[in-house]
């Protein structure tokens, strides 16, 4: 299938959406080495764009954004599948080692039962405590 000729025009103004302050609205957007610090003085907004790309990095870029913020409560995304993959597995052990640091008994991970992510958890050892859900649609069942 061809490209169609505004896709990287289209693509660059998407993603400036998440990468590029926007003052009217209150949001402010940090550029670091480990991607994107997102902050708002209208609303709880404290996400981080992960654009590290070696495993190895993710302590280290969470930790920064955890003493920008002031709190290891912030979301974190990554914006690029070959990344996520990567990536992942670092992410949800930092995770959970932090919860068993803190008490905590169990985590909740809501995922697609039968999907890519639930065979990512249980790979992990996530088999307990989880959530695997449905999707449900109003009308005809996706093919």
């Amino acid at each position: 299938m061809a490209r169609h000729p505004q896709h990287d025009a289209v693509h660059d103004a998407v993603r400036r959406w998440y990468t590029a302050s926007t003052p009217a609205i209150g949001l402010a957007v940090r550029a670091t080495p480990d991607g994107f610090l997102t902050d708002s003085d209208r609303a709880e907004r404290k996400r981080l764009i992960l654009m590290v790309d070696r495993p190895e990095r993710v302590a280290e870029a969470l930790a920064t954004a955890a003493g920008f913020y002031r709190t290891a409560a912030f979301e974190v995304w990554v914006d690029d599948r070959a990344r996520a993959d990567r990536l992942t597995p670092a992410l949800l052990a930092r995770w959970s080692a932090e919860g068993a640091a803190h008490g905590v008994r169990s985590q909740l991970i809501n995922c697609d039962a039968g999907g890519p992510a639930e065979a990512l958890y249980r790979r992990l050892g996530f088999t307990d405590e989880n959530y695997w859900y449905r999707r449900y649609h109003r009308g005809p069942a996706p093919a």
